[in-house]
């Protein structure tokens, strides 16, 4: 038994002895840590650790305390678990900006939780597995990529001016966005698998290979990649639905048909939430509502759904409150990844 133990402890992190032969068995056990998303530096992140309780009586004052680093714990309690009940808890974390490898990443960041009951002695008997540590991957920002189809030196004239702006505002706050920009010309020599969302902004065609970009970008949104089409003047309808949309297989979840509104801005509409619950949009849940009163929409593209396709494969999040409820912005998986297409432009 013992040559057999030693040979386990090789290959885990862990190897404990029980005596399952005796009538004890109070036990709490942590069974789970997982982050919420990315683990970002300097903004806050989401850690949920799940307790558990396999014992056949129930524990009490339960207090499930995080350490990382120097920093001082952080604690969350849990007042009743049950004989068989798990239960999670949630943690805020931020993770401090250290200084970057030649890698540009950051080091992993040691995460400490442990469990303790109000009657740790009696309420678990084996403290060994109250404790875990979680080696967190920390990153100095979600690298977006935003591809600007419509590039201009002069301030506020970009494409992409301002969603630069929005995403990773100047100051000291760091808003956990990493933002590279692109041209339609420069997207042939990127890596794509460096990034976690993409953004084409009012893009024609993606550089002079146009039929193998869209692969390359199809091949990496299928990977899990995040995919932002907001379309714009430059669109040609008939080159959109047969590259993007490819009567619904491909990335696009609609096709486009024309440009709709007044040009002499003297009528507007307004979107209205379809899906207040998508993290996209819950923002603007509840009492938020009314802010978008306030945004009118001149012009826009009208974008045409696969019928067979709404509520399977494509979601509408918002639409437009004209005459034909045009959708104004839509979501459909792909692969492991997602594609959000808006129906007017970035700027």
């Amino acid at each position: 038994p013992t040559k057999l133990m030693e040979r386990i402890s090789k290959n885990c992190s862990g190897t404990f002895v029980v005596d399952v032969a005796e009538a004890e068995d109070r036990n709490i056990t942590i069974t789970d840590v997982r982050p919420e998303g990315t683990l970002v530096a300097g903004v806050t992140s989401r850690l949920d650790v799940t307790i558990a309780n396999p014992g056949s009586t129930e524990a009490r004052d339960l207090k499930i305390r995080l350490t990382t680093g120097d920093s001082l714990p952080l604690t969350q309690e849990i007042d009743r678990l049950a004989s068989g009940e798990s239960q999670a808890v949630s943690f805020s974390v931020v993770f401090s900006v250290d200084e970057q490898s030649e890698s540009g990443l950051l080091p992993p960041r040691q995460v400490k939780i442990e469990v303790q009951t109000g009657k740790q002695g009696e309420d678990d008997r084996l403290a060994a597995d109250s404790v875990v540590y979680f080696p967190a991957r920390v990153v100095p920002g979600i690298p977006v990529l935003l591809v600007d189809g419509d590039p201009s030196a002069d301030y506020g004239k970009s494409e992409t001016f301002y969603l630069k702006r929005a995403l990773s505002p100047k100051g000291g706050t760091p808003s956990g966005i990493a933002v590279e920009i692109a041209t339609e010309q420069e997207l042939e020599a990127l890596t794509l698998s460096k990034y976690q969302v993409i953004v084409l902004c009012n893009v024609y065609r993606l550089g002079e290979k146009t039929a193998d970009a869209i692969a390359n970008l199809e091949k990496w949104v299928h990977n899990g990649g995040g995919l932002v089409i907001f379309p714009g003047d430059q669109g040609d309808e008939q080159f959109f639905d047969e590259h993007y949309f490819k009567d619904g297989n491909g990335l696009s979840p609609f096709k486009l048909d024309a440009i709709r509104g007044d040009e002499t801005e003297l009528t507007w509409v307004r979107m209205r939430i379809e899906l207040a619950t998508h993290p996209v949009l819950q923002v603007f849940s509840g009492q938020n509502n009314p802010f978008l009163d306030n945004v009118k929409t001149f012009r826009w593209w009208h974008a045409v759904l696969k019928k067979e396709q709404l509520n399977k494969e494509v979601s509408v999040l918002a639409r437009y409150n004209d005459a034909d409820d045009s959708p104004a912005l839509v979501e459909k998986p792909f692969g492991k990844g997602r594609v959000i297409a808006a129906a007017i432009p970035a700027d």
